[in-house]
């Protein structure tokens, strides 16, 4: 049987920035502005957040995951690596429920993740 093979995709992406006019009876946001780009081209990788912190993981073909600060204008400080997925993937989920990050599902370069979940051993900064 023959294995699928995926392409790898790389984009450059560069993080757009807007924020919401709270004051305005419907939320609007401003122009978008650029911010700190991340370190490497992503696709079809997955972006949550904590209070404090915005977390870039995964990709086709990537089992990176970086981490930026949100800094107090808004725009985001350096991204830094931090431990890597278990294994490439792309097209994933992910989602900060109170200190952990949960990572779901995906597809890696030769099949779907169907049904695992996986939390890294440490805590996300907050």
């Amino acid at each position: 049987m023959r294995a699928h093979f995926v392409p790898r995709i790389v984009i450059p992406l560069l993080l757009g920035l807007a924020f919401i006019n709270a004051a305005a009876e419907a939320a609007s946001l401003t122009a978008w502005q650029l911010t700190t780009p991340l370190p490497e081209g992503l696709a079809a990788h997955t972006m949550t957040a904590t209070t404090t912190h915005v977390y870039a993981l995964g990709g086709v073909g990537v089992d990176a995951v970086y981490v930026a600060p949100m800094l107090p204008d808004g725009s985001l400080g350096s991204w830094t690596a931090t431990t890597a997925l278990s294994f490439p993937r792309g097209f994933l989920g992910a989602a900060v429920v109170g200190r952990y990050l949960y990572v779901v599902g995906g597809a890696s370069a030769v099949d779907l993740v169907k049904r695992r979940i996986t939390i890294p051993q440490a805590r996300p900064q907050r």
